[in-house]
């Protein structure tokens, strides 16, 4: 506990840091991220394979091209093959397609089927997931694995109502803020602007709209741990305790999702210039590599953030339940 309450009377850096050496400490948590992460990747990704095949089949590609997938081998392979491998192919491959899914997202793109089943399996997984992170985050090393996997199927549900009632904050907020940003004021004051201005302009709106969903996603993961160390499996009281904690400690709580954006942003980075290594894709088995190591440690990332917010909230094993 001392180590957590030093950490909460700290930096964000230094919070944040807690947070990443708490997730060094129990490595199978990161293994239990990735493992969910393609969990929920497995009926999209089965359902390509099996129309991938299909196109292989009927001499689609060439000899060899296999060892170095590009777009255009991907577009070629869509053409000879159903449109089902259509729905579920990826629009952008390799490091082009996290940046892809994140303009998506601030443009308001509705996800193809394929993806919305996808997301919501993603959903499902991961609330029994962070039940198994918060057990052994704040048990420490002597948690088993029944322990943690208990806590995975106890809190569940009230970790996916938490998930519900942010998704809906989510539809809001394209519904309206949105809705006025882009179709309404980017719409009036362009018209006077030249072109770098309107890119300045949409950019900043774009800053402005992710502030947004960031804020949504903060208050749903402050709403789970503050349920979880106090044993409250009421969705709508770990929600609004989550919006008083979030408005007392916004300069913090801003601090770490600068660092935890930076360090994904970083990552992201390296993917790219890894992908672009010698100015030519990375295919074949370097590829699915390449793109694994980086699931892994945005899993990793993804331990640490929660990590920290652990750290800052103070959570102590005799809170959890």
């Amino acid at each position: 506990m001392s180590g957590r309450a030093a950490a909460t009377r700290g930096s964000s850096l230094r919070i944040f840091a807690a947070g990443l050496r708490a997730t060094l400490r129990h490595p199978t948590l990161v293994v239990w991220a990735y493992v969910s992460t393609l969990i929920a990747a497995a009926v999209p990704a089965s359902l390509m394979l099996i129309q991938l095949g299909r196109a292989l089949d009927r001499g689609y590609p060439p000899g060899g091209a296999f060892e170095s997938i590009s777009a255009d081998w991907w577009i070629g392979a869509e053409q000879s093959s159903s449109p089902l491998l259509r729905l579920v192919s990826p629009r952008a491959l390799g490091a082009a397609a996290p940046l892809d899914a994140l303009n998506a997202l601030l443009d308001g793109d509705l996800p193809p089927p394929a993806l919305s089943v996808t997301l919501a399996l993603y959903v499902v997984v991961w609330s029994f997931t962070w039940g198994v992170v918060l057990s052994r985050l704040t048990a420490g090393q002597s948690q088993r694995a029944s322990g943690s996997w208990m806590a995975g199927r106890q809190w569940l549900l009230p970790f996916l109502g938490i998930a519900v009632l942010a998704a809906a904050a989510l539809t809001v907020l394209y519904l309206t803020v949105h809705v006025v940003l882009f179709d309404v004021l980017y719409s009036i004051v362009a018209t006077s602007l030249d072109e770098r201005a309107r890119v300045i302009l949409r950019v900043g709106f774009s800053v402005l709209f992710a502030a947004c969903l960031i804020a949504v996603s903060l208050t749903a993961d402050v709403a789970r741990i503050l349920a979880f160390v106090s044993n409250d499996r009421s969705v709508l009281r770990a929600v609004a305790d989550a919006g008083r904690f979030v408005s007392a400690r916004p300069l913090v709580l801003i601090g770490l999702s600068i660092i935890s954006i930076a360090t994904g942003g970083f990552l992201m980075a390296t993917y790219a210039a890894g992908d672009l290594l010698g100015g030519a894709r990375v295919g074949g088995w370097r590829g699915v590599v390449l793109a694994q190591a980086y699931v892994v440690l945005r899993s990793a990332l993804r331990i640490a953030w929660g990590a920290s917010l652990v750290a800052l909230i103070g959570a102590s094993p005799r809170s959890r339940p």
